[in-house]
């Protein structure tokens, strides 16, 4: 079985920005598998269409500045692929990666 750190999030008040309560924890190898994965939601392509953009910014910021608070319009945007109701979006290569993305 594979070991590593499970990222614990605490809610911002007064918004749905996350903020990282471990950002010491995570470890080099957690940061490869997260930038692998957010690497496969940025490039994954389903019908003509990307992952946003503006999301896609705010996802290399945080990953690069893991102290700060991750907005909530990036992982908003991430969650809408794999928790839509329409299966063949869930099913789809950007909503499977975005799901495994989540998981990390």
């Amino acid at each position: 079985m594979e070991n590593h750190t499970k990222l614990i999030w605490k809610q911002l008040d007064q918004t749905f920005d996350l903020q990282l309560k471990n950002p010491d924890m995570v470890h080099n190898n957690e940061i490869k598998k997260l930038n692998k994965y957010f690497k496969i939601v940025k490039e994954t392509e389903s019908w003509g269409r990307y992952f946003c953009k503006e999301a896609i910014d705010e996802f290399e910021r945080w990953l690069k500045t893991m102290r700060t608070p991750l907005k909530e319009q990036a992982y908003a945007r991430l969650s809408n692929w794999f928790l839509t109701s329409p299966k063949f979006i869930r099913k789809s290569p950007l909503g499977i990666a975005a799901l495994e993305f989540w998981k990390m």
